[in-house]
């Protein structure tokens, strides 16, 4: 499975080693959740660091720390959606 497959696929893919792999990156992360507002729907489950958080306060968007690509991550902003 390519990258771009794991991280924009619709392909099922568990992968049990991600938590312990999230941990071992040397951020410290927490794991969040985004959710439809009206609908309580899970949109996504991520991580995120200091930093994501920030940025999420600040620009009232969400951000995550992308442990494949170790960088900050926002939704939409590289992929356009």
């Amino acid at each position: 499975m390519t990258h771009e497959e794991v991280e924009e696929g619709q392909r099922l893919a568990l992968d049990f080693g991600k938590l312990q792999r999230a941990a071992a990156c040397g951020e410290g992360l927490v794991p969040v959740v985004a959710q439809d507002v009206d609908s309580g729907e899970v949109l996504i489950v991520g991580y995120a660091n200091e930093e994501a958080l920030n940025y999420t306060r600040r620009e009232g968007v969400a951000a995550f720390w992308s442990t494949s690509r170790n960088e900050l991550w926002v939704k939409g902003a590289t992929s356009g959606n």
